[in-house]
C-alpha cells in the first residue's frame, strides 16, 4: 500500500528546483566551462581557485567525479615490465660507490652533482664536486650549457 498520495506526488513533480539544485547547476556550468578553458589540465584545487562561487575543493572533486571528468595532467613515467633491462642512457659509469659514502682519508672519494638554476635569461648549470671525507667542495664550474666541459672545468678550478 503507497504511504504518498496522489497530489502529494504531482505536487512533488511539477516543484520549482530548489536553491541547492541551482547552485549545483551554476556551479557545474562554471566549472565545465573553466575545466575546457585550461584544456582540461586543471584539476579540483585549481579549478575551485578559478572560480568565483563559493565551493569547496572537495565540493568541485565530487562534481568532477559525477561528471566523469579528470584532468589530463600529462603523460606519467611508466616502468618497463619486471625483468626487462633497459638501456636507453648513455655515457653512464658503473656505480663504484654502491652507496658507500664514507671515507677514510681526504681524496679518496669524490662525488659530483649537476642542477640547474632559472635566470631571467634561461637557465645555467651548476656543477658540484665535493670530498666525502671532509664533505667540502673541492671544485665546482657555472656554465649555460651542460656538456662534457662543464664537468672538466669543475675538476680544474
Amino acid at each position: 500500500m503507497n504511504a504518498y498520495s496522489r497530489d502529494g506526488y504531482y505536487k512533488w513533480r511539477n516543484r520549482e528546483p530548489s536553491h541547492q539544485v541551482l547552485h549545483k547547476l551554476i556551479v557545474i556550468q562554471a566549472m565545465l566551462q573553466t575545466f575546457n578553458q585550461f584544456k582540461q589540465r586543471y584539476g579540483a584545487p585549481r579549478l575551485a581557485r578559478q572560480l568565483n562561487i563559493a565551493c569547496s575543493v572537495n565540493y568541485i572533486a565530487k562534481l568532477l567525479v559525477e561528471c566523469g571528468l579528470k584532468a589530463r595532467n600529462g603523460k606519467g613515467f611508466k616502468y618497463p615490465p619486471a625483468g626487462k633491462k633497459v638501456n636507453n642512457v648513455n655515457n653512464v659509469n658503473k656505480n663504484l660507490l654502491d652507496r658507500e659514502f664514507y671515507a677514510e682519508k681526504p681524496n679518496e672519494k669524490w662525488v659530483s652533482d649537476i642542477t640547474y638554476i632559472p635566470t631571467e635569461n634561461g637557465f645555467v648549470y651548476l656543477a658540484v664536486i665535493m670530498d666525502l671525507f671532509s664533505r667540502k667542495i673541492v671544485g665546482w664550474s657555472l656554465d649555460d650549457s651542460m656538456e662534457t666541459t662543464l664537468i672538466s672545468d669543475a675538476f680544474t678550478i
